[in-house]
């Protein structure tokens, strides 16, 4: 029997189901596996997997060295050829599998710590460590993000512990994680592996990944002028005297270039977190991306002004020249954003999302918790396929943010849910594609449009028009946090017809209503996760929805929950259903229901997602409260003993 809580991820194939024709060798704590079926495996003792050294490789191959000091060896085709253990691994077994496209390498002793979640199985997909520039011909170190059990002086000790061992350098302290990023020379990795296995108070280990700017560039074209500043009601909201005055936004990117005309007042603090001199834009995205955020208009006579012109921007370059970044580069970032009274932080940028929590998403969640920023990001660009929403837009506490088109049509570039985690994402889409915003002088990216501005398309531009939502919200109501924020939008969006909740979350951003909206669901919206193959012994789940009355009469709610299916089938009867369909909200109070979703019933297996509408019966509130919910009923499948 499976355990029917766990999460039939990435990490559980690779560690818990790593191979077939399981043997141990114990070494530590580690767990010793090897198959003869769809993964390789090189046995202890052997020097090399497929009798290939360093010396008879092809040209053409790269190498990869571990954080266990392994070196692995792939040909031109990205195929493993060769595992050269470190010296005194000798006896560790290493597996490799194909999974998704990627290569993964894991070493015994790695995978019960990558089960545990305590190590990034990024670590050992050296498919992704070469995409991302880590092989051994272009990087000589490994980068590290560590963080540490306890308090600060406890954490202080076991760094200093750890990076002597090593031979390592801090490159820089990230709070909000507890930790920091870590430099490892390649040559000692083997020392790292040591010192973190060995040293008390380590918590977590990832890699430090690399981010980049989510702009689609091949579906970029000029057209008309940017209309999704009045799609999304923007408009009433500066007619109602609200225009994100006395708000800060951070806008984590390439730059800004503070020279255009648009922009030479909305930024109010700059810093640069690359390796790249200044924090101009030379890439031309923060600046589209600031300007549509808080942009004057001013050298278009008010033509393409942002959502929120009364916003000031804090402007973290997060993304070097060739529009780039680390993890830690982006967690640095949002740390400085918070300890400038940041709001809201965007980020329209992206990398693949990976089952757990990874680095960034620990900080998005952290902040949120501790200083109560928004951080609005990018769903990211690999749609139309399921599960390619990126991260941090995985994040739980984030907004994430798909795009539409000019006449609220799902863009085909917009990622889709659901995460790796099988959580729904993105929570509402917004305009991003054909989007008019600032040229930067020196910036290369974007088609002309006008004197001065360049259209570009990608859910880097849908993500700006949210955050700038969020920064008039925030005008308005100073005393709620990012987490109501982030509630009054998702609650009062316009629906997409024919889009299920994994690929719009709730709807279009809708500022109209989100400004006239008395009433809100807590819960932006509802994961039953993946219910696990077979069904038979599948259990109900619950999930509790809060609704919360911020007006002065009491609402009464009339609740229905709609759901599809696989190819857009009605979801059967039975697999959804509520505690109750009618609900009556205090003035200034909150009141309940409970969904359960039962993936027994008769159905195609794939992923069911829906909406739950809370429709006021007394006219107190002009449109229905929206709450996407969703689950994943398991395909067959079997584990591999």
């Amino acid at each position: 029997m499976r355990d029917r809580t766990a999460s039939a991820s990435l990490a559980a194939l690779l560690v818990a189901g790593l191979m077939t024709g399981v043997s141990v060798a114990a070494t530590g704590s580690g767990l010793g596996v090897r198959t003869q079926d769809t993964a390789a495996v090189a046995a202890p003792g052997s020097p090399a997997l497929g009798a290939r050294t360093a010396g008879s490789a092809s040209a053409a191959g790269r190498d990869v060295t571990l954080l266990t000091g392994d070196r692995v060896r792939l040909d031109a085709r990205g195929r493993v050829t060769g595992v050269r253990r470190a010296p005194g691994r000798e006896h560790v077994p290493v597996s490799v599998r194909g999974v998704g496209g990627d290569q993964y390498v894991v070493p015994a002793d790695a995978a019960a710590l990558i089960g545990q979640g305590v190590l990034d199985m990024r670590l050992f997909d050296v498919s992704g460590l070469i995409r991302a520039g880590y092989d051994d011909t272009r990087r000589g170190t490994l980068p590290l993000i560590v963080s540490y059990e306890g308090k600060s002086a406890q954490r202080r000790s076991t760094q200093k512990s750890l990076v002597a061992d090593a031979d390592a350098t801090v490159s820089r302290e990230l709070p909000s994680v507890a930790g920091a990023a870590i430099t490892v020379p390649k040559a000692g990795a083997d020392d790292m592996w040591q010192a973190l296995t060995e040293e008390q108070g380590v918590a977590r280990v990832w890699l430090d990944g690399r981010f980049k700017a989510q702009a689609d560039e091949d579906g970029a074209k000029a057209g008309e002028a940017g209309g999704g500043v009045a799609q999304i009601g923007a408009p009433t909201a500066w007619a109602a005297g609200y225009d994100g005055k006395g708000v800060k936004v951070a806008v984590l990117d390439t730059g800004i270039d503070t020279t255009h005309p648009d922009l030479a007042a909305a930024v109010k603090a700059s810093k640069n977190f690359t390796g790249t001199a200044g924090t101009d834009d030379m890439v031309g995205h923060g600046t589209h991306v600031a300007a549509t955020l808080a942009g004057s208009g001013a050298q278009s006579g008010g033509r393409y002004k942002g959502v929120a012109p009364g916003a000031g921007i804090l402007d973290a370059k997060v993304l070097d020249d060739s529009g780039e970044g680390s993890d830690s580069s982006v967690i640095a970032g949002l740390e400085w954003a918070a300890g400038q009274g940041a709001k809201v932080a965007n980020l329209s940028l992206g990398q693949e999302d990976t089952p757990g929590e990874d680095p960034v998403e620990a900080a998005v969640n952290a902040l949120s918790k501790s200083t109560g920023m928004l951080t609005v990001a990018a769903a990211g660009n690999e749609g139309p396929d399921a599960g390619t929403v990126g991260s941090p837009g995985a994040a739980e506490s984030a907004l994430t943010v798909g795009a539409v088109d000019g006449e609220d049509r799902l863009a085909d570039f917009s990622s889709t849910g659901p995460t790796a985690d099988s959580a729904l994402k993105p929570d509402l889409t917004a305009p991003g594609v054909d989007i008019v915003s600032a040229r930067a002088t020196h910036g290369y990216l974007g088609d002309p449009a006008a004197d001065g501005y360049v259209s570009m398309s990608g859910t880097s531009m849908a993500t700006p028009h949210a955050a700038g939502a969020a920064a008039i919200l925030a005008q308005r109501h100073p005393d709620w946090t990012g987490a109501r924020i982030k509630q009054a939008l998702t609650a009062s969006t316009t629906p997409t017809t024919g889009a299920t909740g994994y690929q719009q979350g709730t709807g279009r951003l809708d500022m109209s209503r989100a400004l006239e909206g008395a009433v809100a669901s807590e819960q932006t919206s509802v994961s039953f996760g993946k219910q696990l193959w077979p069904h038979t012994d599948d259990g109900p789940v619950t999930q509790h929805i809060t609704y919360r009355n911020d007006g002065d009469h009491p609402v009464t709610l009339d609740l229905t929950a709609t759901a599809t299916g696989p190819g857009g089938s009605t979801s059967p009867e039975g697999m959804f259903t509520l505690s109750t369909t009618q609900l009556t909200v205090p003035a200034g109070g909150t009141a309940g229901v409970d969904l359960t979703a039962d993936t027994r019933v008769e159905a195609a297996d794939g992923a069911y997602s829906g909406t739950l509408l809370a429709t006021a019966r007394n006219g107190a509130d002009p449109a229905a409260v929206r709450t996407a919910f969703g689950v994943v009923r398991e395909a067959e499948a079997y584990d591999l003993t």
